[in-house]
């Protein structure tokens, strides 16, 4: 006699006849019920989602007057999805905003917070100002689009940003740092001193940002004096192009079907424009589109891989969110009513998962929301009939 096992029950028994990271990518193949089940074009705020449940972070040895508060962590800061542990990695702050180095993940199968680690104390600041701690790990930054999940290595990267100092707290310097975080091992290795190559640039800021390519298994960096390429096997940076997309403050994100590295933004009102690198071509270009977003300094940025479109939210002022039909080349405007405030720079804390089909939004340490993308290319229909220039049904709901 024959027994059929579904295919949800063969997981489980392979994670409970396995341990640590393989059962637990194991048991990440297993969607959660309550994101498919969300409502379509609409925005739902996930209840009890607060940074604060993933226990006490208080910074050792914080007693100054900047730096302490947790809010601080969101700051110039963006977040990576793990596919791997279907998890969200954060990690940002630096600067005078926040000196806590802790990593966040916020894990989509109970859609809480958990703490990967605890800050360290800052009573162990190099002096001088240094882009580690004296225990080795390293400093918080502002992250903006610098940080990345590295599918073929199964790391989390963070390459240099605005680092927090050591009192007397100086300008946010970028030293062009490279590390990267082991789940397994649960450690950070500082990879700076390997790094080789092309690296005549000025060390990043607010000025660059980047994104990974699973074929090559490079990672490139996109800023206003070039385009560069990291490989990974041998840290070597070679620059790939001496066009890069003008201006700061913006977000890139890999379009998988045309590989085509896209990026958007603008900085503190001036021209805001999207720009597309072609990898295997290795061609850049600022894309002519109708009726831009307008200014969106650090504003998310993804690619929805189901409907073959660009979905953009937040920046300084815009609630909106706006969809980029690729192939017709115009931006649709998207109003909400009831959803969240963007009025801060999100960079990578709006991301697409694959999985649920579905944008998480990370805009403030007190919730995280949800965006269920199923508006269409001119006349999307929601699903009780409104075409897309209704937003009366647009409504804040909760699981």
């Amino acid at each position: 006699m024959r027994f059929h096992i579904p295919a949800w029950w063969a997981v489980l028994l392979v994670v409970t006849s396995t341990g640590g990271a393989t059962a637990r990518r194991l048991e990440a193949q297993i969607p959660n019920p309550t994101l498919l089940a969300l409502p379509d074009g609409q925005w739902t705020e996930l209840p009890n989602s607060a940074m604060a449940g993933a226990g006490a972070m208080r910074i050792p040895c914080c007693d100054f007057e900047i730096g302490c508060e947790l809010p601080g962590i969101l700051a110039f800061s963006g977040a990576t999805l793990d596919p791997q542990g279907q998890r969200i990695v954060l990690w940002g702050g630096g600067h005078n905003d926040y000196f806590g180095n802790q990593i966040l993940l916020f894990d989509l199968a109970t859609l809480q917070w958990q703490l990967e680690t605890l800050p360290t104390s800052v009573c162990l600041f190099s002096n001088p100002p240094s882009y580690r701690f004296t225990d080795g790990t390293p400093v918080s930054r502002h992250t903006y689009d610098h940080i990345d999940f590295i599918d073929h290595l199964g790391v989390f990267f963070a390459y240099s940003g605005a680092s927090a100092d050591a009192p007397p707290f100086n300008n946010g310097v970028s030293h062009g740092d490279l590390w990267t975080y082991d789940f397994e091992q649960r450690t950070w290795t500082d990879r700076t001193a390997l790094q080789n190559g092309d690296l005549d640039y000025n060390l990043p800021g607010a000025g660059a940002s980047g994104e990974y390519d699973p074929v090559t298994q490079r990672w490139f960096q996109v800023s206003q004096h070039g385009t560069w390429s990291l490989d990974f096997t041998n840290h070597r940076w070679t620059r790939v192009s001496d066009d890069g997309h003008p201006g700061i403050e913006r977000t890139s994100v890999l379009d998988s079907v045309r590989r085509l590295i896209w990026s958007y933004g603008g900085d503190y009102g001036g021209e805001d424009n999207l720009s597309a690198y072609d990898i295997d071509a290795n061609r850049f270009d600022i894309v002519s589109a109708d009726s831009l977003p307008g200014v969106a300094s650090g504003a998310g940025l993804a690619y929805d891989e189901s409907t073959d479109q660009l979905v953009l939210f937040g920046g300084q002022a815009s609630t909106s969110v706006f969809n980029y039909d690729i192939a017709g080349g115009a931006w649709t405007e998207y109003p909400s009513q009831t959803g969240p405030s963007a009025n801060d720079r999100i960079y990578g804390r709006f991301l697409y998962d694959p999985t649920h089909n579905v944008f998480f939004l990370i805009a403030s340490i007190d919730s995280v929301w949800v965006w269920k993308n199923t508006l269409g290319l001119s006349a999307p229909i929601f699903s009780d009939g409104f075409e897309s220039g209704d937003t009366s049904n647009w409504t804040q709901t909760r699981p």
